[in-house]
């Protein structure tokens, strides 16, 4: 699955698999596709993370063997954004296609009717 995104696109999406670093992509170019995918599955792995190893707490060994794992995960699914591949993770991948955070209307409205 390979696009063509500019070089700026590229070190955004590489720099969303940073932890909890997603959320300064998903400010600076919500409106690239490419950079979407990225921005969501890199905040699924997160969050996905976050709640099996709260999980897995009671259980050093295993949570540290996640972490390690999620390590790797997260630097090859950078060093794949940053070649311009939009490349899913299994089994989260498919979650972050299916889920539109984009879609979401943010915006608040101040305008109060007294």
């Amino acid at each position: 699955m390979n696009h063509n995104p500019n070089k700026v696109e590229k070190i955004v999406c590489a720099i969303a698999y940073i932890p909890g670093l997603f959320i300064i992509p998903m400010l600076y170019k919500s409106s690239s596709k490419f950079c979407q995918f990225h921005i969501v599955q890199s905040g699924v792995m997160v969050v996905f993370l976050f709640v099996v190893l709260f999980i897995l707490a009671a259980v050093p060994t295993l949570g540290s063997l996640l972490f390690i794992f999620f390590f790797a995960i997260s630097a090859t699914s950078g060093v794949m954004a940053f070649n311009g591949h939009k490349w899913k993770i299994p089994l989260l991948g498919s979650v972050a296609l299916n889920f539109n955070f984009f879609s979401f209307n943010l915006s608040l409205d101040f305008n109060y009717h007294w």
